[in-house]
């Protein structure tokens, strides 16, 4: 008796797995358009290289156009696959950008992103980190400018063995600065002070998800000069989301904003309450 390919068990499972991750990249583009966001369509490639960032694809996007300066910040977003050199395999990801405005502007923006990304029962986990605090930790640690770009770049390859090994012959064991901390820990610490539209964004976020700050996450970009922020669920390997504050100086014109991927398989695990 012959069967349709769609009567396969093994396969329409696999469709089914399809179609269900395709219809939540629609949801999450559905809701971004009506938050008043643009698409901005961006290649697979870049300068004959694999995609692993649509940041800099959008940015050169829109330098193609002459400037202007906006009244508020400008909401673009994208989509599309982007490589992991560490695990050989291509991840569907939604890059949103919040471009202009100011920092309390664009992190309202974040806030509201952020409670209708996470709605649902299970409770993510947000940690939270400072370039700029970072600086001046290490700043006061002693660490030559070379010594910081090194620590710099140990921690963007997610190495902190040897980023703590250059601090080990200037701060106590006891006072070592890549500890994760409850965000209630650091509000009482206020060894690293954050700008005071960052604490009303971060408190805003508390009843949604557990907050800690690591002043160890960096980001994984060098453009990143302020906040970053990665949320994680319970049981997931990977990021749900991942961004920060960059400056970026792309085509002779200076950009600086906010932005974060979603990274739509993590996502989609979160959503449906993997455990």
């Amino acid at each position: 008796m012959m069967h349709y390919l769609g009567e396969v068990p093994e396969l329409q499972q696999w469709l089914n797995k399809n179609l269900q991750q395709y219809q939540l990249l629609v949801d999450l583009l559905t809701g971004l358009l009506d938050r008043g966001f643009y698409p901005v369509p961006t290649d697979p490639t870049g300068h004959q290289n694999f995609r692993m960032d649509h940041t800099l694809a959008i940015i050169d996007t829109l330098n193609r156009f002459p400037y202007r300066e906006p009244n508020g910040p400008l909401k673009v977003f994208s989509t599309g696959p982007v490589y992991k050199p560490t695990s050989s395999q291509w991840t569907e990801t939604v890059d949103v950008e919040i471009l202009g405005g100011t920092p309390a502007e664009s992190l309202a923006l974040v806030d509201d992103l952020l409670l209708w990304l996470c709605r649902g029962a299970t409770r993510p986990h947000l940690v939270v980190g400072n370039l700029a605090s970072l600086h001046r930790a290490l700043d006061a640690a002693g660490l030559t400018d070379l010594e910081i770009t090194t620590v710099m770049s140990h921690l963007r390859n997610g190495n902190r063995v040897d980023a703590e090994a250059l601090l080990a012959n200037r701060v106590p064991a006891s006072h070592r600065i890549f500890h994760t901390v409850a965000w209630s820990h650091f509000k009482t610490a206020g060894t690293f002070d954050l700008p005071p539209e960052y604490y009303s964004w971060l408190e805003k976020l508390t009843p949604l998800s557990d907050v800690s700050w690591d002043l160890a996450s960096v980001g994984t970009w060098p453009y990143y000069d302020g906040l970053v922020f990665s949320l994680y669920g319970p049981n997931i390997g990977q990021p749900l989301i991942r961004g920060g504050q960059f400056r970026l100086a792309l085509g002779g014109r200076s950009w600086q904003g906010i932005g974060f991927t979603v990274f739509v398989g993590a996502y989609e695990q979160f959503v449906q309450g993997v455990s």
